[in-house]
C-alpha cells in the first residue's frame, strides 16, 4: 500500500516508467493488456479548505501509431476528447454515516421522506475504499476509432489518497476472481 500526502496537487505524483537520464525519451511500459485496474482510498474529501482532487493518466499508443493520453479525475466534471487527450470525469463512491441496512434493502415508504435523498444524510458520509476499472481498449476505440496497441505511461497525482494495487488485465475482473492481496479492504 502507498500513501500519498501533498498541498500541491501538480507536485505529488507517480509516473511509470521513469525517464533514464542517458535516454532522450521515457521508456514504455509495453502492456498490451486492455484494462486498467487500481483500489484506492480518500481519506477526506475536503482538506484545509480545499478539495482533495486525485488524477490518473495513462499514455496509449494505438494502430496508427499516435500517442494519446487518457485522463480521469475528480476535478473533470465532464468529458473532453482532443486529438492528443481524453479527459473525463472520476466519481469516487463515499458511505453514508449510520445508514442501516433497512435503508438499504427496503423502498421508502410514501408518508416518510426518502432516506436515501436526504440533504443530512448526504453530508454525512465517509470515504470508502474504491475499485475503478478502465476500459482502454474501448475507450480509444470510442475516442479515436482506434485500437489499442500497448499503454506506455502511467501517471498518478493526488493531493492526500491511499492506493492498494494498480495492475492490467485482460478483462474486467470481479472480487471474487481476485487474489487475497488485490482485494478491496473491508
Amino acid at each position: 500500500m502507498l500513501e500519498m500526502t501533498c498541498s500541491n496537487l501538480s507536485q505529488n505524483y507517480i509516473i511509470c516508467p521513469i525517464k533514464l537520464d542517458s535516454s532522450p525519451e521515457r521508456p514504455s511500459l509495453g502492456i498490451t493488456l486492455p484494462f486498467l485496474h487500481f483500489t484506492m482510498y480518500m481519506p477526506d474529501v475536503h482538506q484545509q479548505q480545499q478539495m482533495n482532487h486525485f488524477s490518473i493518466e495513462v499514455t496509449v499508443l494505438d494502430d496508427k501509431q499516435i500517442t494519446r493520453r487518457f485522463r480521469c479525475s475528480t476535478f473533470q466534471s465532464t468529458t473532453s476528447i482532443q486529438a492528443d487527450i481524453c479527459t473525463f470525469p472520476l466519481r469516487l463512491t463515499q458511505r453514508p454515516i449510520g445508514l442501516k441496512r433497512e435503508q438499504l434493502l427496503l423502498p421508502p415508504s410514501a408518508e416518510h421522506d426518502n432516506p436515501h435523498h436526504s440533504k443530512k444524510l448526504q453530508e454525512e458520509c465517509e470515504p470508502c475504499w474504491n475499485r475503478v476499472c478502465i476500459p482502454l481498449a474501448e475507450y480509444t476505440h470510442k475516442a479515436y476509432r482506434t485500437k489499442l496497441l500497448e499503454t506506455k505511461h502511467l501517471q498518478i497525482h493526488g493531493r492526500r489518497f491511499l492506493m492498494d494495487g494498480v495492475y492490467f488485465a485482460e478483462s474486467k475482473i470481479s472480487e471474487d476472481e481476485l487474489p487475497l492481496e488485490f482485494r478491496m479492504r473491508k
